[in-house]
């Protein structure tokens, strides 16, 4: 007979399992091809595969530091660093176009007659923290009444709620 706590042998004689102490006496018949240690593992046997814990922690913790990354270079990579400022770099061209074309409509003689092109025809150049160099030209009237071409070239510094003109050069 085997002790059925722990699948050792033992005698009708013992009172007391050798091996783990338990009180025989007590004890229900086991036979010998069902001993404890003949048994098949089936928590091995019927577990299933599959992604554990640590795995999926690890796996949650690399994907929040992909997007912290990826969050925090996508909103500092075209405005020089500076990551208080959210705008994308079309919105501040096309701030530093509205103040550009202020300015230099200010410095014309006639400036009710400028015609500035489509937004197309500017160029715009990123000098980093939120300033653009921006060049283009204004057809506008002289005294005449003449059309003249000026070509102009400004630097702009666009803020979140505004802008302002830090250099402008015209010629004809």
């Amino acid at each position: 007979m085997y002790c059925n706590n722990c699948g050792n042998e033992y005698t009708e004689a013992d009172k007391f399992c050798s091996k783990c102490g338990k009180d025989l006496l007590n004890n229900t018949y086991v036979p010998k091809y069902k001993k404890i240690e003949d048994k098949p593992n089936i928590k091995d046997k019927d577990q299933k595969k599959g992604i554990g814990c640590g795995t999926l922690n690890l796996i949650l913790i690399i994907g929040f530091f992909v997007f912290v990354w990826l969050y925090t270079s996508l909103n500092s990579s075209d405005n020089g660093g500076d990551s208080s400022s959210i705008q994308s770099d079309s919105t501040m061209q096309s701030e530093a176009k509205y103040y550009c074309n202020n300015t230099v409509k200010a410095n014309l003689k006639n400036p009710n007659g400028a015609t500035f092109p489509s937004f197309e025809e500017y160029n715009f150049t990123n000098l980093g923290n939120n300033t653009y160099k921006v060049k283009s030209y204004v057809d506008g009237t002289n005294s005449f009444g003449a059309i003249i071409r000026t070509n102009f070239e400004c630097k702009v510094k666009v803020f979140n709620d505004g802008g302002q003109v830090i250099g402008l050069t015209m010629d004809n």
